[in-house]
């Protein structure tokens, strides 16, 4: 799966489709309604009920990936969320930072994807990166670290 971003909309692609997160879930064509579950085109996803912004997983059948909106507070015993891949987190301030650092520490992923318009600086300063913000990240099973986390600024 390839994650990039447009502005303030994450786009995963995998083979022919895109998927679309921003405040609303987009899977080529279709737009979620709402919380639930969806099958389109060889993309499953869920939406989460009952939290104040978008929180979905997304599978491709390999890699599962949870996407927030913003970082609220889960339930980190939900089935729904049991054997995340890869985090992605929208951050926009230093207390979301800090609320996206408690989901990642709760779900420890494999991976973790941030975007947003928090700056890459304020970023880099608090989670000790060293590595360049990317344009685009290839996401698969076997490409995600077997222990520890990879961190990856979207540009």
């Amino acid at each position: 799966m390839i994650i990039s971003r447009q502005d303030q909309t994450l786009h995963l692609k995998d083979g022919t489709q895109t998927v679309k997160c921003s405040d609303r879930l987009e899977i080529g064509d279709f737009e979620a309604p709402g919380p639930g579950e969806y099958d389109v085109a060889g993309v499953s996803a869920i939406v989460l009920p009952g939290l104040s912004s978008l929180a979905a997983v997304i599978s491709d059948g390999g890699t599962s990936i949870l996407y927030l909106d913003r970082p609220v507070t889960i339930d980190k015993e939900s089935d729904d969320l049991a054997n995340i891949d890869v985090l992605i987190t929208r951050v926009n301030t230093a207390e979301e930072l800090k609320s996206a650092q408690k989901v990642v520490k709760d779900l420890e992923p494999s991976g973790w994807a941030i975007f947003g318009s928090l700056s890459y600086a304020d970023l880099a300063k608090e989670l000790n990166l060293t590595a360049e913000p990317q344009d685009k990240w290839t996401v698969t099973t076997s490409s995600l670290p077997d222990e520890g986390m990879e961190t990856v600024v979207l540009a």
